[in-house]
């Protein structure tokens, strides 16, 4: 179903008047950021479409959806949605895709757990299941699930793949039992363990634990010498009870070791475990990146590629350096200092497991210039061995251009049929069986007329009306960006708009570890961002996952914010983006966060140096070990301005905006800046830079009234403007305006309604209607800035109080 755009429509009212929210709304359209709206332009409002002759309903795939959600929203069983796109189980579906919904009569209804055969079970995969956890449902081995459904050992396993469960009889199922029987020997349990928090002491513990402390020195195998540390594990006393554990397996080689999945780990989990990289254990074990392990499954593990170096011996005083750890510390950050690395920081003091704690005395080894590209590569190599990137684009189907025009007039050369068919297939715009291909038609070897292609030629004007391709020729700026004017409905033309969006047009999938349990996350992107403020079309629009209306008003308040505050700010984000959003196509070069902190020398450095600052050694984990640092200057005791710092793999280390730009170009380097909004204490951070860059000088600009017969500087806004509307509107307009703008925007809206209304008191003017000063602001600048239009009237329907403060903005910051 589409609409029209009609006058005066916004992206948020088209929204509001078909029970979508504005993601939604992006999501079916399959744009990636607000567009500029076209009066007449059709936008789809519903993801259903009935053809005329209501035979068939097909279903596009939004965000958020997939095989089981789709399945049950229309009454039918995943497998026949596969069956009737002729889908490959074990891929996915995308956003935009075009899936064909088959009717059912009342009784073939399927069930979503098994078939009604009594002979074939099936099993749609939901959220948290995995393939140890399906076997013992069904009394099975996950060996036996994955033989049924000839799927490679390791295969990963996805949200609504369909498997067939192997039949399980109860002599099967009473084996499995006896063989687990079979499988277990009991013993001592062991010590119960105690892991060491920051200010512990032995005794401390040993009080705890009603037990002395000679005799956790004991139960360790150490004595009073030696120091206990933070995250330290300690054995605190026997329960005396037996535990089941599995027989002794066998023993790796002595350059490799085995691990045995328990349950809650995750590949990251384990890789930290034995400082390894995900991608190094999937690699040891022949495991596809994606891979899923189950509990129970043993993994081989492979012996570090790095050699730590010999045990450092300090022979003479001026050799080397005592230094005390202290709060906030750890290994990069010291190491730095002394322009050393943590390998050989860990070496010459022979740090176990690379732990270090508040007061410990640390040697410091003469620099010898260690600090070599070599080893930084090395580093950054294993930093970014966490964010897989992976693409699909037409730069191979069309490396060699096109023979010639394609079109119905046109005779067209087979190559550029069949390029142009795949790629059209790939996208979702034409489907695989339509039977057009050079080699169904007989013109394997000849040119063949447009005519006899009439499925293609009209996946070829579906594909410009999806993507909107006349847009890129709307104005001079867009062509020249793009590099051609060339463009023809219906046809393709070799380098014109159709044929560069067909090559480049890239869609990406990122995958990383989430910071805290190690679950990959997955954000996905596109290049060719429909907006009026585009410079880059390779630049992308990622909206993300890390919502701001999912993180408590606490957090808000605790960064700064009152309460009224804090619900104005999460309005603001919804206009902005998520924590991990990402805009990297426009005059900023690189934007970030659920505020947009913009690149090109603005808010982008030092919201990552809020970073660095507040949390030091998550900023080290996340962002320096992928090769990303900022440096900064401060001013009234905080942070002021900064220059990111990016060593880019093949390309040495840039500074500044030369970093930001070439870091549009390097996707993968995205990972660092997605990942790290999924911590809670980087979220804080962004919302603490938000009050310190935004609400504190948007609550500090000075108003100056002028009605003609009042004239009057330097009022406070918070004396006119203090409700959570008002407030958050001009919060809003500061982050995209600043400051100034925002002030003279109030000041004529202001004056304005006061002229009208014969105010000219100032006890009158404060207590202006605010929701009409955000509607003139609105008549006023909103045909010039479609922002302001746009923002300004999702604060007035948003569910803000309007209502005045008495205490005219007091207490709103901490």
């Amino acid at each position: 179903m589409s609409y029209a755009v009609q006058p005066g429509d916004t992206l948020y009212s088209i929204a509001r008047a078909h029970n979508l929210s504005t993601n939604q709304l992006l999501s079916l359209n399959n744009w990636s950021t607000p567009p500029t709206l076209q009066i007449g332009q059709n936008i789809i409002v519903n993801n259903t479409i009935e053809n005329s002759s209501n035979e068939d309903i097909i279903h596009i795939v939004a965000q958020g959806d997939s095989l089981y959600s789709i399945a049950k929203k229309y009454n039918v069983g995943p497998a026949d949605i596969i069956e009737e796109n002729d889908l490959d189980p074990n891929n996915g579906i995308y956003i935009g895709q075009e899936l064909y919904i088959p009717e059912l009569e009342s009784d073939e209804e399927e069930n979503i757990v098994s078939s009604t055969s009594s002979n074939i079970q099936k099993h749609i995969v939901l959220k948290g299941d995995s393939l140890y956890s399906i076997s013992r449902k069904y009394n099975v081995t996950p060996q036996q699930l994955l033989e049924k459904n000839q799927m490679q050992p390791n295969s990963p396993i996805y949200i609504g793949q369909i498997l067939f469960i192997p039949t399980s009889d109860s002599n099967s199922a009473e084996k499995l039992v006896t063989e687990e029987k079979e499988t277990v020997v009991k013993k001592k349990a062991p010590a119960e363990v105690y892991t060491v928090l920051q200010g512990d002491t032995l005794y401390q513990i040993s009080q705890k634990f009603g037990i002395s402390p000679q005799k956790i020195l004991e139960l360790n195998g150490f004595d009073s010498s030696q120091p206990i540390y933070v995250g330290q594990q300690l054995k605190v006393k026997n329960n005396g009870k037996a535990e089941v554990i599995p027989p002794p397996k066998k023993q790796p080689s002595s350059s490799q070791k085995s691990h045995t999945v328990s349950s809650g780990e995750s590949l990251y989990a384990i890789g930290r475990k034995y400082d390894l990289s995900p991608a190094e254990i999937l690699s040891a074990n022949n495991m596809s990146i994606g891979a899923t392990i189950y509990v129970g499954q043993v993994l081989t593990i492979p012996s570090p590629q790095l050699n730590v170096k010999p045990k450092v011996t300090p022979t003479t005083k001026e050799e080397v350096n005592v230094y005390t750890v202290q709060s906030g510390d750890f290994l990069s950050k010291i190491a730095k200092k002394y322009n050393i690395t943590p390998q050989e920081l860990v070496a010459a003091n022979h740090i176990p497991k690379g732990r270090i704690y508040v007061g410990q005395k640390l040697f410091i080894p003469t620099s010898k210039n260690n600090s070599s590209p070599q080893n930084n590569s090395v580093k950054q190599a294993q930093g970014n061995s966490i964010y897989q990137l992976s693409k699909i684009d037409g730069q191979q189907l069309f490396s060699k251009g096109l023979y010639s025009r394609i079109g119905t007039n046109y005779s067209i050369h087979p190559t550029d049929l069949d390029n142009v068919q795949k790629r059209l297939v790939q996208l979702g715009i034409l489907h695989e069986q339509h039977n057009e291909s050079p080699r169904n038609i007989g013109g394997s070897t000849n040119n063949i007329s447009g005519q006899r292609v009439p499925k293609t030629m009209a996946a070829i004007r579906k594909l410009q009306d999806r993507y909107r391709l006349n847009w890129w020729v709307g104005s001079p700026a867009r062509t020249e960006m793009l590099g051609t004017d060339k463009y023809t409905y219906g046809e393709i033309v070799p380098n014109d708009v159709t044929f560069k969006f067909l090559k480049e047009y890239t869609q990406y999938t990122l995958s990383f570890p989430h910071p805290i349990t190690g679950q990959t996350q997955t954000a996905e992107f596109n290049n060719f961002v429909y907006s009026g403020y585009n410079q880059f079309y390779n630049g992308v629009g990622y909206l993300g996952k890390s919502l701001p209306n999912e993180v408590p008003l606490s957090v808000f308040k605790e960064a700064g914010l009152s309460p009224i505050l804090a619900e104005a700010m999460k309005v603001v984000s919804s206009h902005e983006g998520n924590f991990d959003a990402i805009n990297s196509y426009d005059k900023a070069f690189f934007s970030y966060g659920f505020i947009q902190f913009a690149g090109g020398g603005r808010g982008l450095a030092p919201l990552i140096a809020r970073m660095k600052v507040t949390e030091p050694a998550l900023f080290g984990s996340i962002f320096q070990n992928a090769g990303i640092d900022v440096e900064y200057t401060t001013r009234n005791n905080d942070i002021h301005q900064g220059e990111l710092i990016i060593n880019f793999p093949g390309k040495g280390t840039l500074k500044g905006i030369d970093a930001e730009k070439e870091l549009r170009n390097h996707h993968q380097m995205y990972g660092p800046f997605i990942r790290a909004a999924f911590h809670p204490k980087l979220i804080k951070a962004q919302i603490i830079q938000a009050v310190k860059a935004y609400a504190t000088p948007a609550l500090g600009i000075k108003l100056s009234i002028n009605t003609g017969q009042f004239n009057q500087s330097n009022i406070p806004i918070t004396d006119i403007i203090n409700s959570p509307m008002g407030l958050g509107f001009a919060i809003d307009m500061t982050v995209n305006k600043w400051i100034v703008k925002t002030g003279e925007m109030f000041n004529n809206a202001i004056s304005s309604l006061c002229k009208q209304k014969g105010w000219h008191q100032l006890h009158q003017i404060s207590m202006i209607d605010e929701r009409e000063v955000l509607q003139e602001i609105v008549r006023q600048e909103g045909g010039a800035d479609k922002r302001v239009s746009d923002r300004g009237n999702s604060m007035l329907k948003s569910s803000l109080s309007y209502s005045k403060d008495p205490q005219k903005g007091k207490g709103l910051l901490a």
